[in-house]
């Protein structure tokens, strides 16, 4: 007999949850993120799986998770999208349409759980699904936000995460490495970010994460229509998925030859992002990381951007699943994988900063992002 192909998750630990969901008096967890859903049952429900039209049918055809306290695991899902493949839930309900899934749902809900009991839902549980909660346990309490739960769950990658997360990593950096070989004067911002997704996914990826380029001082947040000329310093900061886990990394490239004081404040933007990354020593509050940092942008004469919030980012199935700011309960754990990330205003008028990718061993961080910190000339 053909074994089916198997999708399961990488990193979920039924039985840390479980704790979780003991010490919160949890009955029961109701998921409907796509990100959460995949990361308890491997469905593949992402858009950027490798097909990504479950993500696409969600709203005509939604995907769940149900965990109940004994950690057994329930997928509720497109019946079809099930058929011949293995998915990582201890139980698979299967539907055909909008109105069936609800009452899978309903009918779930009503068998698993007493009024008395507590049910975890996310904070983004779209109105339909609170409605249908709330129609299926008109006599229960409303559920609880369970966030910052599965916050503190995903934190701690597996092997087999971090390994996707290196892998993702690779990819951006090979990404950049061709883009600067192809980088010219008069080439569209736009052309440039063509080729950047078209090289991720040739190198791998599964799907983009974003695309923040920019020529100078343009906004970089939206795809805009410039033309590289001379003088202009060229932002890449871009991220790919591969296998659901994101990367984020970002380097520079100058039309012509830098300023001195331009080459001067990127040095001391990276030794300062090499001097936050050193403190992410497991056991160290995020809290103490924000302020300690906030005392190496005064020790080097250099002041922080005015929209500064944040010192960088924890990074898995999200581009960014929690800052690293004034938290005074969050800290750095081993088996984390966390960006760190800092900007400043040169003096030529230009953003400039660096960005680098820990993994947290139980010895301190090492650093997976390993392309040349250099400002490469067009």
């Amino acid at each position: 007999m053909t074994t089916p192909p198997r999708f399961h998750p990488l990193g979920f630990d039924k039985w840390k949850l479980c704790q979780l969901m003991g010490r919160e008096k949890l009955a029961g967890i109701l998921l409907t993120s796509p990100e959460n859903v995949f990361y308890t049952t491997g469905y593949t429900a992402l858009p950027s799986s490798g097909n990504p039209i479950l993500f696409e049918l969600k709203d005509r055809l939604p995907f769940f998770s149900y965990i109940d306290a004994e950690g057994h695991v329930t997928l509720v899902c497109w019946g079809f999208s099930a058929e011949g493949v293995s998915f990582g839930a201890d139980e698979i309900i299967g539907f055909d349409d909008f109105r069936e899934a609800l009452k899978a749902v309903a009918d779930l809900l009503k068998g698993k759980l007493r009024p008395i009991d507590r049910l975890g839902v996310e904070s983004s549980c779209p109105y339909y699904a609170l409605r249908l909660i709330q129609d299926a346990r008109s006599q229960a309490t409303a559920p609880i936000a369970v966030d910052a739960l599965l916050t503190a769950l995903r934190m701690v990658k597996s092997p087999e995460e971090i390994a996707c997360l290196r892998k993702s990593t690779a990819i951006i950096e090979q990404t950049v490495s061709e883009l600067y070989q192809i980088l010219h004067t008069g080439m569209s911002r736009l052309d440039l970010i063509q080729e950047a997704k078209y090289r991720m996914i040739k190198n791998g990826a599964t799907g983009i994460s974003h695309v923040t380029f920019s020529f100078a001082q343009e906004n970089p947040e939206v795809a805009i229509e410039e033309r590289l000329s001379a003088g202009k310093l060229v932002t890449l900061d871009l991220g790919a998925f591969y296998n659901g886990y994101a990367s984020d990394n970002r380097r520079y490239a100058y039309c012509g030859s830098p300023p001195d004081s331009l080459r001067h404040r990127y040095d001391m933007m990276v030794a300062l992002v090499d001097g936050v990354g050193e403190m992410l020593i497991p056991g160290t509050r995020y809290a103490d990381i924000c302020g300690k940092t906030v005392a190496l942008y005064d020790q080097c004469g250099i002041r922080p951007l005015t929209r500064f919030t944040h010192v960088g980012h924890n990074i898995g199935l999200q581009t960014e699943e929690a800052w690293i700011d004034d938290s005074p309960d969050a800290e750095v754990e081993i088996g984390a994988v966390i960006n760190i990330e800092l900007y400043s205003q040169a003096q030529t008028g230009e953003q400039i900063g660096d960005e680098e990718t820990y993994v947290i061993e139980p010895a301190g961080p090492k650093r997976i992002s390993l392309l040349p910190r250099q400002i490469r000339i067009v």
